[in-house]
Order: structure tokens, then sequence, then C-alpha cells
């Protein structure tokens, strides 16, 4: 039984070795687990840390891309003046263009003044020749045929410019 005894302490010296070796292996595999955990985790503080700047570029760009709600109100009012003013101007652009217009009378009614003051005597115009201008205007214009439309240009033209200067 001595010597079974003995092959036991050999078999478990020899087990022990084995185990050591096992022990030695699984540090190293231990150390090698320890330094990829240590290299993940710095490469997870340096992502982290980006994606902390990127978030605040993010917020920093949205910030300036979205207009604040006062400067929403002063573009509102300013398209809304715009548009009143345009409208102040149309009008104003029609009264001047109006052949009917209040500066047209005025005008007229000077250049009478200034002419009496001269000694020339007032010109009449007679309503129907200015309103047969018109209808020869319209009706040059209703002249499809570029040689009847000349010809009528030909034979109308001092009426048809006169027309156009008053």
């Amino acid at each position: 039984m001595a010597t079974f005894k003995f092959y036991k302490i050999g078999e478990a010296n020899a087990e022990i070795t084995r185990l050591e070796g096992e022990v030695t292996r699984l540090e190293v595999e231990l150390n090698s687990a320890n330094s990829n955990a240590n290299e993940i985790a710095a490469d997870a503080q340096a992502t982290q840390k980006e994606f902390d700047e990127a978030k605040t570029e993010l917020a920093a760009v949205k910030q300036r891309a979205t207009p604040d709600a006062d400067q929403a109100e002063k573009v509102k009012m300013l398209t809304e003046e715009n548009e009143k003013l345009k409208t102040e101007l149309k009008a104003l652009q029609d009264t001047i263009n109006s052949p009917d217009g209040e500066i047209e009378t005025r005008s007229a009614a000077k250049a009478q003044h200034i002419a009496a003051g001269q000694g020339i005597p007032p010109l009449r115009q007679n309503a129907d020749k200015s309103a047969n201008k018109g209808d020869l205007a319209a009706q040059l214009a209703a002249i499809t045929d570029p040689i009847q439309r000349t010809l009528f240009f030909r034979k109308n033209k001092a009426e048809i410019r006169s027309a156009r200067l008053s």
C-alpha cells in the first residue's frame, strides 16, 4: 500500500504541476483580458467624449438654425408692412398713369394758366376726337395682318402718336 500511496503522490504531483501550468496560462489570459478591457474602456471614453462634443455642436447648430419667436414676429410684421407699401405704391402708380388722374388735371390747369399769362388762347379739345384716338389704338391692336396693320398705321400715324403721348 505504501507503493500505492507513493504512486498517488506522484500522480498528485503531476496533477499539481499540470494545474500550476493551467493557472499560469489562465493568469496570462486574465492579464490579456484585463489589458483588452482597459483598451476598450479607454476607447469608450474617447468615443463618449467625441459623442458629447458632437451633441454640443448639434445643439449649437439647431439654435442657430431655428429663429426665435421675436425674430419670427419681426419677419411677419415686416412682410405685412411690405405688402401694405406695395399696395400703396400700386395705387400711386395707377393715379399717376391714369389719363383722368388728378395729376394730369392739375398739370393741364397749370399749363393753361401759364399759357394764358403769355397771351396764348386756351385750346379746346373735341371729346369725340380724343375718343377716336383711343379707338384708333384699339383698332391698330386688333389688326393681325402685318400689311393691313402697316397701311392703317401710316394712314393714322399722327393721331396714333398723339394718342400715345397724351
